[in-house]
Protein backbone atom coordinates (compact mmCIF):
# COMPACT_ATOMS: atom_id res chain seq x y z
CA UNK A 1 0.00 0.00 0.00
CA UNK A 2 2.91 2.45 0.62
CA UNK A 3 4.39 2.38 -2.97
CA UNK A 4 0.72 3.92 -4.24
CA UNK A 5 1.13 6.96 -2.30
CA UNK A 6 5.03 6.85 -3.24
CA UNK A 7 3.90 6.64 -7.35
CA UNK A 8 1.41 9.24 -6.88
CA UNK A 9 4.35 11.57 -4.91
CA UNK A 10 7.19 11.23 -8.16
CA UNK A 11 4.82 11.42 -11.03
CA UNK A 12 3.73 14.67 -9.21
CA UNK A 13 7.39 15.64 -8.69
CA UNK A 14 8.36 15.27 -12.17
CA UNK A 15 5.65 16.91 -13.67
CA UNK A 16 6.69 19.64 -11.47
CA UNK A 17 10.42 19.51 -12.67
CA UNK A 18 9.47 19.22 -16.08
CA UNK A 19 7.16 22.69 -15.81
CA UNK A 20 10.10 24.15 -14.50
CA UNK A 21 12.59 23.46 -17.20
CA UNK A 22 10.05 24.65 -19.60
CA UNK A 23 9.83 27.75 -18.16
CA UNK A 24 13.68 28.21 -17.47
CA UNK A 25 14.35 26.90 -20.85
CA UNK A 26 14.88 30.22 -23.63
CA UNK A 27 13.29 29.31 -27.16
CA UNK A 28 15.74 28.60 -29.48
CA UNK A 29 16.94 31.01 -31.57
CA UNK A 30 15.79 31.99 -35.08
CA UNK A 31 18.36 31.29 -37.53
CA UNK A 32 18.40 34.33 -40.53
CA UNK A 33 20.97 32.73 -42.56
CA UNK A 34 23.13 29.60 -43.03
CA UNK A 35 26.13 31.70 -44.19
CA UNK A 36 28.06 32.06 -40.80
CA UNK A 37 27.77 28.49 -39.91
CA UNK A 38 29.35 27.94 -43.79
CA UNK A 39 31.85 30.28 -43.20
CA UNK A 40 33.24 28.51 -39.87
CA UNK A 41 32.74 24.88 -41.76
CA UNK A 42 35.02 27.03 -44.60
CA UNK A 43 37.41 27.78 -41.63
CA UNK A 44 38.24 23.91 -41.64
CA UNK A 45 38.63 23.66 -45.86
CA UNK A 46 42.91 23.68 -45.00
CA UNK A 47 42.79 21.18 -41.64
CA UNK A 48 45.88 19.01 -42.08
CA UNK A 49 43.38 16.31 -40.75
CA UNK A 50 42.04 14.35 -44.17
CA UNK A 51 39.59 13.10 -41.93
CA UNK A 52 37.80 17.05 -41.09
CA UNK A 53 38.02 18.25 -43.94
CA UNK A 54 36.38 15.38 -45.85
CA UNK A 55 33.52 15.79 -43.09
CA UNK A 56 33.54 19.77 -43.89
CA UNK A 57 33.47 18.56 -47.56
CA UNK A 58 30.21 16.45 -47.23
CA UNK A 59 28.59 18.66 -45.03
CA UNK A 60 29.28 22.09 -47.77
CA UNK A 61 27.77 19.85 -50.45
CA UNK A 62 24.87 18.41 -48.70
CA UNK A 63 24.31 21.84 -47.67
CA UNK A 64 23.78 22.72 -51.71
CA UNK A 65 24.39 25.62 -54.00
CA UNK A 66 24.08 28.14 -51.51
CA UNK A 67 27.63 27.56 -49.96
CA UNK A 68 29.44 28.32 -53.46
CA UNK A 69 30.37 32.32 -52.13
CA UNK A 70 31.97 31.34 -49.73
CA UNK A 71 34.13 28.81 -50.98
CA UNK A 72 35.19 30.57 -53.88
CA UNK A 73 35.97 33.28 -51.09
CA UNK A 74 37.83 30.59 -49.69
CA UNK A 75 39.70 29.52 -52.88
CA UNK A 76 40.69 33.02 -53.19
CA UNK A 77 41.76 33.99 -49.56
CA UNK A 78 44.37 31.38 -49.83
CA UNK A 79 47.91 30.75 -51.22
CA UNK A 80 48.80 27.17 -50.67
CA UNK A 81 47.89 25.14 -53.61
CA UNK A 82 46.97 22.01 -51.96
CA UNK A 83 44.14 24.20 -49.93
CA UNK A 84 43.32 26.13 -53.34
CA UNK A 85 43.32 22.71 -55.56
CA UNK A 86 40.89 20.81 -52.76
CA UNK A 87 38.70 23.92 -52.35
CA UNK A 88 38.35 23.79 -56.13
CA UNK A 89 37.17 19.88 -56.15
CA UNK A 90 34.75 20.23 -53.03
CA UNK A 91 33.51 23.11 -55.73
CA UNK A 92 33.14 20.85 -58.16
CA UNK A 93 31.14 18.14 -55.73
CA UNK A 94 28.73 20.74 -54.53
CA UNK A 95 27.89 22.09 -57.76
CA UNK A 96 27.44 18.74 -59.51
CA UNK A 97 25.60 17.35 -56.47
CA UNK A 98 22.95 20.92 -56.63
CA UNK A 99 22.62 20.30 -60.37
CA UNK A 100 21.50 16.74 -59.78
CA UNK A 101 19.14 17.65 -56.77
CA UNK A 102 17.40 20.35 -58.92
CA UNK A 103 15.60 18.21 -61.13
CA UNK A 104 14.87 20.49 -63.90
CA UNK A 105 17.96 21.64 -65.95
CA UNK A 106 17.75 24.09 -68.57
CA UNK A 107 19.90 23.64 -71.92
CA UNK A 108 22.68 25.40 -70.36
CA UNK A 109 23.00 23.69 -66.68
CA UNK A 110 22.36 20.60 -68.43
CA UNK A 111 25.33 20.67 -70.74
CA UNK A 112 27.59 21.71 -67.86
CA UNK A 113 26.34 19.06 -65.82
CA UNK A 114 27.01 16.20 -68.40
CA UNK A 115 30.50 18.02 -69.02
CA UNK A 116 31.41 17.73 -65.38
CA UNK A 117 30.06 13.92 -65.16
CA UNK A 118 32.18 12.92 -68.35
CA UNK A 119 35.63 14.75 -66.56
CA UNK A 120 35.01 13.41 -63.19
CA UNK A 121 37.49 11.33 -62.55
CA UNK A 122 37.05 7.46 -61.44
CA UNK A 123 38.25 7.90 -57.80
CA UNK A 124 37.57 10.57 -55.06
CA UNK A 125 41.34 11.26 -53.99
CA UNK A 126 40.12 13.12 -50.90
CA UNK A 127 37.50 10.25 -49.78
CA UNK A 128 40.89 7.96 -50.44
CA UNK A 129 43.27 10.48 -48.52
CA UNK A 130 40.91 10.12 -45.36
CA UNK A 131 40.70 6.42 -45.46
CA UNK A 132 44.14 6.04 -45.27
CA UNK A 133 45.69 9.45 -44.07
CA UNK A 134 47.22 10.83 -46.71
CA UNK A 135 48.79 14.64 -46.64
CA UNK A 136 48.21 16.96 -48.82
CA UNK A 137 51.93 16.34 -50.42
CA UNK A 138 50.65 12.41 -50.71
CA UNK A 139 47.87 13.54 -52.29
CA UNK A 140 49.51 16.24 -54.82
CA UNK A 141 51.57 13.35 -55.78
CA UNK A 142 49.16 10.78 -55.92
CA UNK A 143 46.81 12.21 -58.26
CA UNK A 144 48.63 12.38 -61.14
CA UNK A 145 49.70 8.90 -61.33
CA UNK A 146 45.88 7.63 -60.23
CA UNK A 147 45.03 10.01 -63.34
CA UNK A 148 47.06 8.57 -66.00
CA UNK A 149 46.77 5.11 -64.39
CA UNK A 150 42.94 5.84 -65.39
CA UNK A 151 43.32 7.29 -68.81
CA UNK A 152 45.55 4.81 -70.02
CA UNK A 153 42.87 2.19 -68.54
CA UNK A 154 40.16 3.67 -70.43
CA UNK A 155 42.01 3.75 -73.80
CA UNK A 156 42.36 0.33 -73.53
CA UNK A 157 39.11 -0.38 -72.49
CA UNK A 158 38.38 1.96 -75.73
CA UNK A 159 40.68 -0.45 -77.62
CA UNK A 160 38.70 -3.26 -76.75
CA UNK A 161 35.22 -1.58 -77.96
CA UNK A 162 36.90 -0.22 -80.89
CA UNK A 163 37.83 -3.93 -82.06
CA UNK A 164 34.33 -4.87 -81.22
CA UNK A 165 35.42 -7.81 -79.00
CA UNK A 166 32.91 -6.90 -76.27
CA UNK A 167 32.11 -10.76 -76.11
CA UNK A 168 35.58 -12.17 -76.07
CA UNK A 169 36.70 -13.37 -72.60
CA UNK A 170 40.14 -13.60 -73.93
CA UNK A 171 40.09 -9.93 -74.61
CA UNK A 172 38.69 -9.35 -71.22
CA UNK A 173 41.44 -11.21 -69.64
CA UNK A 174 44.38 -9.72 -71.81
CA UNK A 175 42.94 -6.77 -70.73
CA UNK A 176 42.67 -7.08 -66.92
CA UNK A 177 46.30 -8.34 -67.49
CA UNK A 178 47.54 -5.56 -68.72
CA UNK A 179 46.25 -3.39 -66.37
CA UNK A 180 47.79 -5.81 -63.66
CA UNK A 181 51.05 -4.83 -65.23
CA UNK A 182 49.86 -1.59 -65.27
CA UNK A 183 49.64 -1.31 -61.43
CA UNK A 184 52.92 -3.37 -61.28
CA UNK A 185 54.86 -0.82 -62.64
CA UNK A 186 53.49 2.18 -60.98
CA UNK A 187 54.29 0.45 -57.39
CA UNK A 188 57.82 1.40 -57.09
CA UNK A 189 56.59 5.31 -57.78
CA UNK A 190 53.83 4.51 -54.72
CA UNK A 191 56.69 3.51 -52.48
CA UNK A 192 58.54 6.18 -53.15
CA UNK A 193 55.96 8.71 -51.04
CA UNK A 194 53.43 6.46 -48.99
CA UNK A 195 53.64 3.74 -46.60
CA UNK A 196 53.39 -0.08 -47.11
CA UNK A 197 49.48 0.22 -45.83
CA UNK A 198 48.65 3.34 -47.72
CA UNK A 199 50.11 1.45 -50.96
CA UNK A 200 48.65 -1.91 -50.65
CA UNK A 201 44.95 -0.31 -50.44
CA UNK A 202 46.07 2.00 -53.25
CA UNK A 203 46.90 -0.94 -55.65
CA UNK A 204 44.05 -2.54 -54.53
CA UNK A 205 41.90 0.80 -55.63
CA UNK A 206 44.01 0.69 -58.99
CA UNK A 207 42.57 -3.23 -59.35
CA UNK A 208 39.48 -3.21 -58.13
CA UNK A 209 38.57 -0.49 -60.19
CA UNK A 210 39.73 -2.12 -63.86
CA UNK A 211 36.72 -4.59 -63.20
CA UNK A 212 34.49 -1.65 -62.95
CA UNK A 213 34.93 -1.41 -66.42
CA UNK A 214 34.39 -4.65 -67.72
CA UNK A 215 31.34 -5.14 -65.71
CA UNK A 216 29.43 -1.95 -67.26
CA UNK A 217 30.43 -3.54 -70.49
CA UNK A 218 28.79 -6.94 -69.51
CA UNK A 219 26.06 -4.49 -68.41
CA UNK A 220 25.97 -2.67 -71.53
CA UNK A 221 26.29 -5.81 -73.80
CA UNK A 222 23.31 -7.40 -72.01
CA UNK A 223 21.45 -4.47 -72.56
CA UNK A 224 21.97 -4.21 -76.15
CA UNK A 225 20.93 -8.10 -76.33
CA UNK A 226 17.10 -7.02 -74.51
CA UNK A 227 16.61 -4.39 -77.02
CA UNK A 228 17.49 -6.46 -79.71
CA UNK A 229 15.00 -9.51 -78.61
CA UNK A 230 12.11 -6.68 -77.68
CA UNK A 231 12.86 -5.18 -81.60
CA UNK A 232 12.37 -8.75 -82.46
CA UNK A 233 9.46 -9.16 -80.31
CA UNK A 234 7.72 -6.08 -81.64
CA UNK A 235 8.38 -7.10 -85.53
CA UNK A 236 6.83 -10.50 -84.35
CA UNK A 237 3.68 -8.98 -82.90
CA UNK A 238 3.42 -6.74 -85.93
CA UNK A 239 3.41 -9.95 -87.81
CA UNK A 240 0.92 -11.76 -86.21
CA UNK A 241 -1.90 -8.82 -86.04
CA UNK A 242 -0.95 -8.08 -89.26
CA UNK A 243 -1.85 -12.13 -90.14
CA UNK A 244 -4.94 -11.86 -87.85
CA UNK A 245 -5.67 -8.69 -89.58
CA UNK A 246 -6.00 -10.60 -92.95
CA UNK A 247 -7.92 -13.95 -91.62
CA UNK A 248 -10.08 -11.80 -90.35
CA UNK A 249 -10.59 -9.99 -94.22
CA UNK A 250 -11.03 -13.87 -95.46
CA UNK A 251 -13.42 -15.12 -93.05
CA UNK A 252 -15.41 -12.13 -93.59
CA UNK A 253 -15.26 -12.62 -97.53
CA UNK A 254 -15.73 -16.18 -97.18
CA UNK A 255 -18.78 -15.29 -95.18
CA UNK A 256 -20.26 -12.84 -98.46
CA UNK A 257 -19.78 -15.66 -100.90
CA UNK A 258 -21.97 -17.72 -98.74
CA UNK A 259 -24.76 -15.43 -98.49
Amino acid sequence: MRSIPFLLLSTFLLGEIAGIAAQSDPPPPKIESAQPFIHQLCKHLSSTNPRVRYTVREALRNLGRQTIPALEAARNSTQDTNVKAFITRTLGHVKLFGWRRSGKMDTTVRKNYMAALRNRPHYDIDRIARDINLTFDQIARLDPILRRHFKEMDALWQELRDAGALKDKEAYRDLNDEIKHMVEKAEPKLRAFLDAKQTEHVKRLMLRLRYRAVKSAVTEQLRNGLRAKEEELRRRMEALKAEWKDMKEQAKQGEGKGK
